[in-house]
């Protein structure tokens, strides 16, 4: 168990916006790869993970994730839309949104700081360099920042979880697992999330 996993008690908890099937299989088979105990929960498009982070509609009972990796070209609500509807609203903008993209733009990078993204990382084509990036996002993010703290107790293998960075209760206990997370979510490629029938990029 790394720092941040002790830290929380629970798996780390991952908000993947992303509309591209081929682009969410490989960001979960590289976040596997990484060896951390995780749920990845994926959002197609920037309206859906707005509902996400603020528990509205079908996500009123998720969780409240780690991190974001946020896609920038996305429909109805692009991921610049979405950053600055996050990083405007003092309930989520705390929340460390790093962006994904294969846009290599000057001004797309520019305009994604000036909007508050905590990170910005190009994409890579291949698929070993893609691992190697997630891996080194991981790491930095879950190894060696402090991120707010959200565990008011750990028992008995669950817990009873308050966000003290907002100070909103969960409305679940959450079930330690060595297992669980992103080996199970990998299996099959799926998400409780995610809608395979969505629009494609």
């Amino acid at each position: 168990m790394n720092s941040l996993e002790s830290q929380l008690c629970h798996p780390i908890e991952i908000l993947l916006v992303e509309d591209d099937l081929a682009d969410i299989k490989l960001t979960k088979r590289a976040l596997k790869n990484a060896h951390l105990v995780n749920n990845v929960h994926v959002a197609r498009d920037g309206v859906e993970s707005l509902s996400f982070l603020r528990n509205e509609g079908e996500f009123v009972d998720a969780p409240r994730p780690d991190l974001v990796l946020l896609d920038l070209n996305m429909p109805r609500m692009d991921g610049r839309e979405l950053l600055q509807e996050v990083k405007a609203d003092e309930r989520l903008r705390a929340f460390p949104i790093i962006v994904m993209s294969t846009s290599e733009s000057i001004d797309d990078v520019e305009k994604s700081y000036m909007r508050h993204a905590n990170s910005y990382i190009t994409k890579p084509l291949d698929s070993n360099q893609f691992t190697q990036a997630i891996a080194c996002v991981t790491d930095y993010w879950f190894s060696v920042v402090k991120l707010p703290p959200k565990v008011a107790s750990c028992s008995a293998g669950q817990e009873s979880q308050v966000d003290l960075a907002y100070g909103i209760p969960t409305r679940h206990p959450i079930v330690l697992s060595e297992t669980a997370g992103m080996g199970d979510v990998g299996a099959n490629d799926g998400d409780e999330h995610e809608r395979e029938d969505g629009p494609a990029r």
